[in-house]
């Protein structure tokens, strides 16, 4: 299994629900998005009672330091129109941060449409509360599809070819949207289980669909 170049950052343009668009970047995670998360994202959560909330992302971080495989990533933006024009006019994230989404990945599970691949599998996806359909038609950033392109296109430094595999946790909206995004519905993993003990449903892009996905999202 390949290990792919170390990852830097990337610049986006991202659509705001509202109108308009933001410069987003998306950077390796560190100590400040896990605090951020702790700080920011915390309290909404758990007002709004989501099941994410007691997720260990510190613990993930320190995985992630011990086992080469995991990747993790921030998506993040200016907090201010002046520190985004600074961050555009020097290309570069700003040092001052919002975060606004964020993914743990493991490189080299197997695939189950391919015999003998392997495909980047997506631990764990999470959007700010001020991401989330229930913030419709509110929402800050539109990030849900820029963030699964990014793991696409990390399957593919990986040299998996754009594999990618999901387990999904029991939500309508979730089952929905990685069926329009064109991932194959592979069934309930009966060694995967939900908090409620039923087990989860397994999704997974094959090489063409992730390629059809990548076409009409960029």
């Amino acid at each position: 299994m390949a290990t792919p170049p170390t990852y830097v950052a990337t610049r986006l343009v991202l659509p705001r629900e509202a109108g308009g668009s933001a410069s987003a970047w998306i950077v390796p995670l560190d100590a400040t998005h896990v605090s951020a998360f702790e700080t920011e994202w915390v309290p909404e959560l758990r007002d709004m009672e989501q099941h994410d909330v007691g997720w260990d992302w510190r613990g993930e971080l320190a995985r992630s330091a011990d086992v080469s495989e995991f990747e993790l990533y921030a998506l993040v933006a200016a907090p201010s129109i002046s520190a985004a024009i600074v961050s555009r006019l020097c290309n570069r994230p700003p040092s001052r941060q919002r975060l606004h989404a964020m993914c743990s990945l493991r490189r080299g599970r197997v695939s189950e449409l391919a015999a003998g691949s392997l495909v980047m599998y997506l631990e764990l996806l999470a959007a700010a509360p001020w991401n989330r359909v229930e913030r419709k038609p509110k929402r800050e950033l539109l990030c849900g599809r820029a963030m699964m392109v990014h793991v696409i296109q990390r399957s593919i430094a990986a040299g998996f070819e754009g594999r990618v595999g999901l387990h999904s946790l029991e939500d309508p909206h979730t089952h929905a949207a990685y069926r329009r995004y064109g991932m194959t519905e592979c069934g309930r993993d009966p060694e995967v289980c939900g908090d409620d003990g039923q087990p989860e449903l397994y999704f997974e892009f094959s090489i063409d669909d992730a390629m059809r996905f990548l076409t009409r999202t960029t």
